[in-house]
């Protein structure tokens, strides 16, 4: 019986965007957003910020199903394509704070030049290096 149903959907979602990585996204600021309305509703009590919240969360919601069950895939990837774009450089920086926080050993840095993440070691004092996929001279004090 859920074989069919499985079968089904399947052939439903035949041809659609389905969840990509800028959906996935959408959905963390939807939860996120959501989270936010329950704390301001509780210190503001305030029943149009509560409309403009859920006028927001509606509008996110339907995007994101919009999204899911579009068939012009095309668009979609390029709506994910530029979305991406946007999120590496992000994403770097995360990723660097991320790591300098438990790697006490060593000290990273984003090159300015191609955005590459570079380290250093963690020792006190003016370390300069050349980033090893541009060339870009790089200086860190530690």
């Amino acid at each position: 019986m859920f074989w069919r149903i499985k079968e089904a959907f399947a052939r439903f979602m035949f041809g659609r965007n389905g969840f990509d990585r800028f959906t996935f996204w959408l959905a963390v600021a939807y939860l996120l957003l959501g989270v936010v309305r329950s704390i301001v509703w509780a210190i503001t009590k305030s029943l149009v910020i509560e409309a403009v919240f859920a006028l927001l969360l509606s509008a996110l919601f339907v995007y994101i199903v919009f999204r899911i069950l579009s068939k012009n895939v095309y668009a979609r990837r390029e709506e994910e394509r530029k979305f991406l774009i946007w999120w590496a450089p992000v994403k770097n920086h995360l990723s660097v704070i991320f790591k300098n926080m438990t790697d006490k050993e060593r000290k990273y840095m984003v090159c300015p030049h191609c955005k590459a993440i570079i380290r250093f070691p963690r020792k006190k004092g003016v370390h300069s290096a050349s980033c090893p996929k541009c060339r870009g001279p790089l200086t860190v004090k530690i």
